[in-house]
């Protein structure tokens, strides 16, 4: 990579797709599992279990990497949020969260989730969806050891949210 140049931008294989009621859940390579909400939908605490659910039984027990598509969406009930935030089920094996939204209101329920959620792990939020991948691909290596300078200084911008 020449200097001044950023590095492309990360690409992830699709692995797998479940359809839920209310989203969707993709397994990518790299361990990322991607939720995507459905178009207008109020995702309730019944949704949030399925999600959950499905995820762990995705990844199988292991270690991964969450992407929250939160872009398209209508609401997420307030159990949902605090489910998603407290269960032990996927939250004692994952990884990283970014959550990636466009809107206000996104925000301000992604705010209250990282509050309610007070996780052992690093949790953001990304307007940009391809920064919140590299986000997470930092979190990995640096979590496996494998976090080089050059990545340090171009995940500077990722400092404050």
């Amino acid at each position: 990579m020449r200097k001044g140049k950023l590095p492309m931008k990360i690409q992830y294989l699709k692995l797998q797709t479940i359809e839920l009621a209310k989203g969707f859940i993709e397994v990518l390579e790299g361990n990322v599992v991607l939720l995507k909400f459905k178009e207008d939908v109020v995702f309730e605490l019944r949704d949030a279990i399925e999600a959950n659910k499905a995820i762990y039984s995705a990844v199988k027990g292991k270690p991964f990497l969450s992407l929250v598509d939160a872009r398209i969406y209508g609401s997420i009930s307030a159990g949902a949020r605090e489910f998603f935030a407290k269960d032990t089920l996927t939250k004692e094996i994952k990884i990283a969260e970014a959550i990636v939204i466009n809107t206000l209101s996104a925000r301000v329920y992604a705010k209250f989730y990282i509050r309610l959620s007070k996780s052992a792990n690093p949790v953001k939020i990304f307007s940009d969806i391809h920064d919140a991948k590299l986000w997470l691909q930092l979190q990995q290596k640096s979590m496996f050891g494998e976090v080089l300078e050059r990545d340090i200084r171009f995940h500077e911008k990722f400092k404050n949210n």
